[in-house]
């Protein structure tokens, strides 16, 4: 076995920076999960007439169900593609790219969920 070239290390380097990237963006994501159940039940709380009465109680557990279920589905599909996403990108070269092109997407998503919270807050607390 010979002494690791060059090449071989920067490979490596870029191997375990798309895999700490995949995992602080499956972090992210899962909080994320948890921002936007934050802001449904604040557009439900907002929209309903009687959050307290019962068809109205019925229909926020119903719709919160279904909502921590395809989110969460979504979260592992999403975190299944962004490994194969920066995997795939280090033989082309594309990694950086793909982390710029990924960390954007994700900042305009959690963005848009503190605004919409923000807005809730302001609608709710009149």
């Amino acid at each position: 076995m010979g002494e690791p070239t060059e090449n071989s290390i920067l490979l490596t380097g870029r191997y375990l920076l798309a895999y700490l990237a995949w995992v602080l963006l499956t972090i992210v994501g899962f909080w994320l999960i948890f921002r936007l159940h934050e802001n449904l039940l604040g557009i439900l709380t907002f929209f309903l007439e009687d959050p307290n009465t019962m068809r109205d109680t019925w229909i926020t557990r119903a719709i919160e169900r279904w909502f921590i279920m395809l989110m969460g589905g979504l979260w592992v599909f999403c975190i299944v593609l962004l490994e194969g996403y920066f995997r795939h990108s280090i033989p082309q070269n594309l990694l950086l790219n793909r982390l710029r092109r990924t960390v954007i997407i994700v900042a305009i998503i959690t963005a848009i969920s503190f605004g919409l919270q923000m807005i809730l807050y302001r609608l709710i607390s009149f």
